[in-house]
């Protein structure tokens, strides 16, 4: 009988029909080639056709299997061989494989696009899994599911605020088979969406020159200079520069 294009384990059942115009189908035998035979090989023999049906163990691995049947009736008369298979299906119990795009080290927006990369050997990967540890959470938690990897991304929104963001991707292909969570993340980023608080400026070295607070005054027409120090907080990505307006 036909099968599907997939299993997803062994072993594998195998109906089949059977007929005979005279004395009648006594036996029937099951011919395999698996993906490492390299031709056909008798695998069983089914003396009661009755119920047509065989229990086929692939001991070959993953790959393709292809079958046919030859029946003997109670005559001795055996059926040839066929030309070409009656029915095949490809075996896959492998996982599939899949990844999270590494990220910048800091987002300055709380919605970005996570990336991803995926593989499968056999039936496909199906579906992708988005597992997050955010700074609030405490331990990994999935996120999203991706139903469509031919486009591989998820938009997410970072939902704990401000703070360091783990990933990890899982993926499932069309026989179930899922990928095992990884033993570290894939890709982490760091979420910051506060600015930095207000610099403090102190004044020093003026050369005519002064200031009062932060309005400095200067002599018109002479040359001079002053010092700027500033003094600001910033607790994820830190300072980058300080802006001071020009005179």
């Amino acid at each position: 009988d036909a099968l599907g294009t997939y299993v997803g384990s062994s072993p594998v059942a195998l109906g089949y029909s059977a007929s005979d115009a005279a004395s009648g189908v006594d036996e029937v035998e099951l011919w395999a080639d698996g993906p490492g035979a390299g031709g056909y090989v008798l695998a069983a023999t089914d003396t009661t056709p009755g119920t047509p049906s065989f229990s086929f163990a692939a001991s070959e691995g993953d790959g393709l299997y292809r079958f046919y049947t030859r029946a003997r009736d109670v005559a001795g008369n055996t059926e040839d061989a066929p030309g070409a298979d009656d029915a095949s299906t490809t075996l896959d119990t492998t996982k599939p494989a899949s990844a999270a795009d590494a990220l910048g080290a800091f987002q300055s927006g709380a919605s970005f696009t996570v990336g991803y990369s995926h593989s499968d050997a056999h039936s496909g990967v199906d579906e992708v899994e988005l597992w997050v540890d955010g700074p609030g959470a405490g331990a990994f938690t999935l996120a999203a599911t991706d139903s469509s990897p031919g486009t591989p991304s998820f938009s997410y929104t970072a939902a704990e605020g401000d703070g360091l963001y783990r990933f990890y991707t899982r993926a499932r292909d069309g026989m179930g088979n899922t990928e095992d969570a990884p033993g570290a993340p894939d890709a982490s980023t760091t979420v910051e969406t506060t600015p930095p608080s207000a610099p403090a400026l102190s004044f020093g070295s003026f050369t005519n020159a002064s200031a009062t607070g932060t309005t400095v005054y200067v002599r018109e027409g002479a040359a001079g200079g002053f010092t700027v120090t500033s003094d600001s907080d910033d607790p994820e990505s830190g300072i980058d520069h300080h802006a001071f307006p020009s005179f």
